[in-house]
């Protein structure tokens, strides 16, 4: 999986661990038999009763593939099934297409051996009738612009049961009863929606509260989609909803590539943020994130070092998003947005490092990261054919049985950490990295283990205690270049435990 994509994890009860759990993964293979998207069960060792959960053990393995794409982009599970269904893009065909795909333990192969699904459909009523059956099913439906995905993965309303997706060329769709009911897009009443042609969109992030849809570009402009009711935060750039906003926000990205990764919405203190890996010449060539309210009348910059770019091929190192301490979620003021960033030394040498930011009274981010700095990758010159690493996006989990706050990243290369194969002189390899905050900015890495190539999006599955359920309170992630698994290939799913990364 790309470095912003996540595997998607069953169930979501964060309190309980079973060996029905599952944990689902998008491929990025290419070739008309190969696997789209897999599945692992009997995902705890030692689980009452002993023995009981050994694994991990395939779920389902399938091929889906229907104009020559790749599935790379993270997927999305049903609730009310019990997580029986996936919705997923298949992007790099020529055109987009997204597929739910309701799978059956009986039929579905194995990692190394996939197969295609029982009956496949490229009507909602098709794919509604399959699912009367015990069988697989797959839906396929082609965004009905022709327009291709590459980078957007879908987004899930479970209260609605909507779905809102982004293309290449800077237009945003909307699927409806995709779970619950007959799947179809909407393509009457003003859907699909223009945001910023022609654009390449990121993931799409719909607030309940405000009733819109947030999106980032390659442009590097931050915009909303105002949907249905005409109530909420906000209005019209022209006409009436659903409607482009009549607000964005510029972040000058666009010399590094725009915005990357999906904003992230509070909807409890109705602010959004974007993560950029440079906020372009004319505001000193910074790593920094942007917040604004959800109207996106106004925004404020935090700087996370300056932005890495190598001298002999001008590429930016991304800046992924970030992750909330626990304390935040309490009160803005008390807590801290960490973010993955760049340094760069006098003598023209970078590195990543994690930087955190603080919010004032009212939950308005500071206008500078608070000093705090660790560095987390070796320096490399900017001379040097390989530019400084890049972190893979933060993921947060406070565990209230023992009362710790970590933070995971990953950086892709350039490790500074022993274990992950670095000396005094020369840097190491990629590393998944665990950073205890629970008293404050930690002062070193908690734990950590090499990772060829840096990982995926990091998803959490709980936080059940070792003594009841040894091999709980997991993490989930791909590898993101070969290395063995056991043997040789070009990306692994990888569990490791949350406290000790076993």
């Amino acid at each position: 999986m790309p470095p912003s994509a996540f595997p998607a994890k069953f169930s979501f009860d964060i309190d309980s661990a079973s060996c029905n759990d599952y944990v689902a993964f998008t491929t990025n293979l290419t070739g008309g038999t190969a696997l789209s998207i897999v599945a692992f069960k009997n995902l705890y060792a030692g689980i009452i009763p002993a023995g009981a959960c050994m694994g991990p053990t395939a779920l389902f393995a399938y091929e889906t593939q229907t104009n020559g794409g790749v599935t790379a982009t993270s997927p999305v599970l049903s609730l009310l099934d019990s997580g029986a269904q996936i919705a997923y893009i298949e992007g790099g065909g020529g055109v987009g297409v997204l597929h739910v795909l309701r799978w059956n333990s009986g039929d579905g192969g194995t990692a190394s051996a996939p197969v295609a699904v029982t009956s496949a459909s490229t009507t909602g009523g098709g794919y509604t009738t399959c699912k009367t059956i015990v069988q697989s099913c797959l839906l396929s439906l082609a965004f009905a612009n022709g327009a291709e995905d590459t980078g957007s993965a879908p987004f899930y309303d479970y209260q609605n049961d909507n779905l809102y997706v982004g293309d290449n060329t800077g237009v945003l769709h909307k699927f409806i009863g995709v779970f619950n009911g007959t799947p179809a897009e909407v393509i009457a009443g003003g859907w699909p929606v223009t945001v910023d042609p022609p654009e390449a969109l990121t993931s799409p992030v719909y607030d309940s509260v405000s009733n819109n849809i947030y999106v980032g570009d390659a442009f590097g402009v931050l915009s909303f989609v105002k949907e249905a009711p005409a109530s909420g935060v906000g209005g019209c750039l022209t006409g009436t909803v659903p409607c482009l906003g009549d607000h964005t926000v510029s972040t000058n990205s666009i010399e590094a590539g725009g915005i990357v990764d999906a904003p992230i919405v509070d909807s409890t203190n109705g602010t959004v943020f974007v993560f950029v890996g440079s906020d372009g010449p004319a505001s000193g060539d910074n790593s920094a994130v942007f917040q604004a309210p959800t109207t996106l009348a106004s925004s404020v910059e935090a700087t996370v070092g300056l932005s890495a770019t190598n001298s002999i091929t001008f590429n930016f190192n991304p800046v992924y998003s970030g992750a909330f301490d626990n304390n935040y979620f309490t009160a803005p003021s008390s807590g801290f947005l960490y973010v993955c960033g760049n340094q760069i030394t006098p003598t023209n040498l970078q590195n990543a490092a994690l930087y955190r930011i603080g919010f004032n009274a009212s939950g308005t981010m500071n206008p500078n990261n608070d000093g705090k700095r660790l560095d987390i990758s070796q320096p490399v010159s900017i001379f040097s054919p390989s530019v400084a690493t890049t972190c893979s996006p933060g993921t947060e989990i406070f565990n209230s049985n023992n009362g710790t706050d970590l933070m995971f990243f990953s950086v892709q290369n350039n490790s500074n950490l022993t274990n992950c194969g670095a000396t005094i002189t020369t840097p190491g390899g990629g590393c998944v990295m665990s950073f205890d905050t629970t008293s404050g900015f930690p002062s070193s890495v908690a734990n950590s283990a090499p990772e060829d190539g840096g990982t995926s999006g990091i998803v959490i599955d709980n936080t059940v205690p070792a003594a009841t359920t040894p091999q709980a309170a997991s993490l989930y992630f791909t590898r993101l270049a070969g290395s063995a698994c056991p043997t040789p290939t070009t990306g692994c799913a990888v569990k490791l435990t949350q406290a000790g990364f076993k």
